[in-house]
Formats: C-alpha cells, structure tokens, sequence
C-alpha cells in the first residue's frame, strides 16, 4: 500500500512528529508514504510555509537511513494557491528532488479577499454566495491544471466537505462539463487525480464513486490513494475502502509517485 498525502507537524493545521508516522505506517502495512505538508505560497512571518515544509523535508531525508527496508519515504507537497504567487510557488518547487508535487486551492478570493474555505458558514450564504464560490473553486482547478506543475490534483471535489459540514445540500453535477474538461486536460498532461479518503468516516470520499466512474470514461487511468491524515493515528483512515471503492468504479491499479513518475500498484483485494 501506498499512501500519497499525508501532513506532519510541518503543516499549520497537523501535529505528529515524522517518527510517529512513520511507526503507524508500517504497523498499517504501508509500502511507501508520501510526506505532503502544505505550502500555501504566502509566506509572512506569522505563517512560512516556505520555512516549515523545508524543515520537514530535511527531517525526513535524515529518517531514511533508519527506516531503511522498511518502508519507502516519499519526498513532496501540498501547492495551494499558486496562480496569485507564483514566485513563492517557484521558490518551494525549486527545493527540488520531489518525488510528488499535489495542486490544490483551500481559500476563496471573494472581492479582493482571500477567505479560508474550511471555515466558511455555509448554511449562513444565499444559494448565490455558495454557487460563486463552487464557481470559483473549479475555474480555479482548471486554471491550475493547465498552467503549473504538478503530478496530482488532490480532493478535487473538496467544497462537498465544507458545504456537508454546515449541513448544505449541494447538487455537484452543475458543474460536470468544466470538471470533463480538467479531466482532459490531466489526461493530456500526465497529471493523477487523487482519491482522497480523509472523509471516509462521514460518508465523503473525495471524489466520489460518481466522479471516479467519470474520469474513466473520458479516458482517465491515473489514480493516487491519499489519506490526507494530519495526525499519525489516521495514517490509514479509509484506506482500504478506496481501494474498494477503485475496483467498484472499474480501476484494476492504482499509482504513486517516485521521482515525479507514476509507478502502477495493482489492486489486491
């Protein structure tokens, strides 16, 4: 198994040393793990991500002689919002040696202000506000895949998380055509969508069973299984039900990144 997101305490929002992560990994059963901690590419004194993700890499190039044999660590990370910075996005790419880089957006640029989109009351917006932003998110993906280097688009279906936890019912289809059209644009450039099951437990894999289904049909092959934990407990949460949840939706492999190349596991469950 092989686990292609996860956040240590080098992201703002995640707590668990490296080591502890790691010890859960192989308890689990991992083959390889990904260290993806976030870099949101606005970097102030309060909040450097540019600082914290380097200082995780670095441990992490020193862990590898001790886990040696027992399990492949993966070097990467998490590029949010690089379209409005794109020289402290070059800045954090320019570290070099990745084995992954994810793409994905977690804020809302909304009249001039980038809003947070995990702590957004939804259940407070009109149905317009909610449409602007869902609006917003997949114009923004699109834009993403066809302008920057990356090798995943991670939780590509991310607002259903944020609505649901506000008690917001969403119809996701209205915006099918735009989301063929990412998935086109990845299939061209060689770009995986990640199947993200960090909302396993209430029900949400991101995407779904709908959007997996979806991307195959267009054509798409590359799959990467991310668990998104932010602590070392859930290093595993809703793992093997991804792997289900692939086969169910007709994918016999699924992919994760070495040396920024895709590298097929096939399904054995």
């Amino acid at each position: 198994m092989f686990n292609s997101h996860f956040h240590s305490k080098y992201s703002h929002d995640a707590h668990s040393e490296l080591e502890s992560i790691i010890d859960c990994a192989i308890k689990k059963g991992f083959k390889g793990i990904a260290l993806t901690d976030h870099c949101n590419c606005n970097f102030t004194p309060e909040r450097n991500d540019f600082e914290t993700v380097s200082a995780g890499l670095i441990k992490l190039e020193s862990l590898k002689e001790k886990y040696q044999g027992k399990i492949k660590l993966l070097k990467g990370v998490e590029i949010g919002e690089e379209l409005f910075r794109k020289e402290n996005a070059e800045k954090m790419r320019a570290i070099g040696g990745y084995d992954v880089i994810l793409g994905s957006s977690h804020e809302y640029l909304r009249d001039g202000v980038f809003l947070r989109t995990a702590t957004q009351e939804y259940d407070k917006w009109t149905s317009e506000e909610v449409s602007g932003y869902t609006n917003y998110y997949y114009s923004y993906i699109l834009q993403m895949v066809k302008e920057t280097d990356i090798d995943v688009v991670c939780h590509l279906t991310l607002p259903l998380r944020y609505l649901k936890r506000r008690g917001v019912n969403y119809d996701n289809t209205v915006h099918d055509n735009t989301i063929k059209e990412i998935f086109s644009l990845m299939i061209k450039r060689g770009i995986a969508l990640e199947l993200n099951t960090s909302g396993y437990l209430s029900g949400l894999f991101l995407p779904d069973e709908y959007y997996l289904k979806l991307y195959k049909s267009v054509g798409g092959k590359l799959v990467t299984i991310g668990t998104d934990a932010h602590v070392d407990e859930k290093i595993a949460q809703g793992f093997l039900e991804g792997l289900e949840l692939l086969k169910k939706a007709g994918f016999s492999s699924y992919y994760y990144f070495e040396k920024r190349k895709p590298q097929e596991v096939k399904i054995q469950i």
